[in-house]
């Protein structure tokens, strides 16, 4: 029921598919005080993808601003199911969208709480 681990304190750069949670996670699956940046590598349209429940805080994602890219896209895990992952005090910064779904309706399944947008062209939904 509960997988305990962290990523933290990690600067992910210049990478095609920066960071992607493809397990089914738990409330106990951590991405926290990470720095996610697209650099210098163009064609980088998803900054994190997650297909499982997951909690992440205080990162700040930043740079992906090229037309269509999001900082999080958010997919029913393995088994089709809709995750309720947590998302609190993540700075989203110079991105085209914020959020993007596979389907309607993951993002407000999702705990959400004092996440910042700076320069986004697409903010948070609400």
């Amino acid at each position: 029921p509960s997988l305990n681990w962290i990523i933290h304190d990690n600067t992910i750069t210049d990478c095609l598919r920066p960071a992607v949670f493809d397990s089914y996670g738990s409330k106990t699956s951590l991405f926290r005080n990470n720095l996610v940046s697209r650099g210098k590598t163009p064609g980088v349209l998803l900054a994190i993808e997650v297909r499982g429940s997951f909690r992440f805080g205080n990162n700040h994602i930043i740079g992906f601003d090229e037309e269509n890219a999001a900082a999080l896209k958010l997919f029913p895990d393995a088994i089709d199911r809709t995750p309720a992952c947590q998302f609190q005090d993540n700075i989203f910064e110079n991105c085209f969208s914020v959020i993007a779904e596979s389907r309607t309706g993951l993002w407000k399944n999702c705990h959400t709480n004092n996440n910042m947008t700076i320069e986004c062209l697409n903010k948070i939904p609400k």
